[in-house]
Order: structure tokens, then sequence, then C-alpha cells
């Protein structure tokens, strides 16, 4: 999950491992696929995709979108994407919050 609303990006991400959701903070650091080094350059990675595209976005007179979406499935290789480009942060409702929103209902 990724937003990206004024001139802010947030990049978020968790993991569903053996059908249970699990925030990358709570993860095990022996595992090397899930270390802290992993998810830091995760991080670095979707911060540096996220900024390509606000670049073509803004390149091209395009729209840029607040909120991505992706699930990807490492069984199937199959990765699922929805954006949006509505605001997504309010006075009532933090980034955190949708991001929270959000893997409480993959969790389900």
């Amino acid at each position: 999950m990724m937003f990206c609303e004024h001139d802010n990006i947030f990049p978020s991400f968790f993991f569903k491992i053996n059908g249970v959701m699990c925030k990358k903070h709570k993860l095990s650091d022996t595992d090397a696929l899930v270390s802290a080094l992993r998810q830091k350059e995760t991080l670095s990675i979707i911060t540096k995709d996220i900024t390509e595209i606000i670049r073509l976005c803004e390149k091209n007179g395009k729209p840029v979108p607040t909120e991505f979406r992706l699930v990807y499935t490492v069984t199937t290789g199959n990765l699922k994407a929805d954006y949006s480009y509505d605001s997504v942060a309010s006075e009532e409702k933090t980034i955190q919050d949708v991001s929270e929103e959000w893997f409480v209902q993959q969790s389900k």
C-alpha cells in the first residue's frame, strides 16, 4: 500500500503467512527474506518507484494517483493492483488509519 498526497509519500506493506496477516515489525529478523534490512530495502524500492510514477504523470500532464493498493501472491506470481485519485487523509482519518483499516480488511 502506498499513499501520495500533498507532496508526501507513505509506503507501507505487510505479509500474509500461512493465512495469517503479519505486520512487518512483528516478523522475526532471523528470516533473511523478511529481515529488517530487506524491509528497509523494500521501502526504498517502493519510494523510488512511486517517485518515478509521479515524475511520469507530471511529465505527461496526467493526475497523480493518491493511493496504490498492491497484492502480490508469491505462490502464483499474481499481482493485483488498485489505485485511486481520491484524497485519503482527512482531519478525522490519517494515512496510518487507512493503512490499518486495509490491514484489518485483508485479515478477514
